[in-house]
């Protein structure tokens, strides 16, 4: 896990200022699971832990949902709203498929 060291005036964050750095470090989580999953696979189940990847990828993504929770519930994040989050998802998705295609024509992938 990547510890971040943030030196502030007086050596202390405020509150928004942790939890915009626990955001952060729940964000790098979600992406660490990613990679175990493209490595070990997407239902591997480390020794020592009793969830598979896929369930433990749902976990982080719990988590840094909780975290985007308490920021917007506290003000310091605002929701943009349903519609503007589906039409964000859905030009994401659209994006995604050109440059898979893209990424056939450069023979990059299968």
């Amino acid at each position: 896990m990547l510890v971040m060291k943030v030196w502030y005036v007086g050596g202390k964050m405020n509150r928004k200022e942790h939890l915009l750095t626990i955001a952060a470090e729940e964000c790098g989580e979600v992406a660490q699971r990613l990679t175990k999953m493209l490595r070990f696979g997407i239902f591997e189940t480390q020794p020592g832990h009793d969830m598979d990847n896929n369930y433990r990828f749902y976990q982080e993504l719990a988590d840094l949902q909780a975290t985007i929770r308490m920021l917007e519930k506290e003000g310091i994040i605002i929701y943009p709203g349903d519609v503007l989050m589906r039409e964000w998802k859905d030009q994401k998705v659209e994006n995604i498929e050109h440059f898979l295609e893209y990424s056939k024509e450069q023979g990059t992938l299968k």
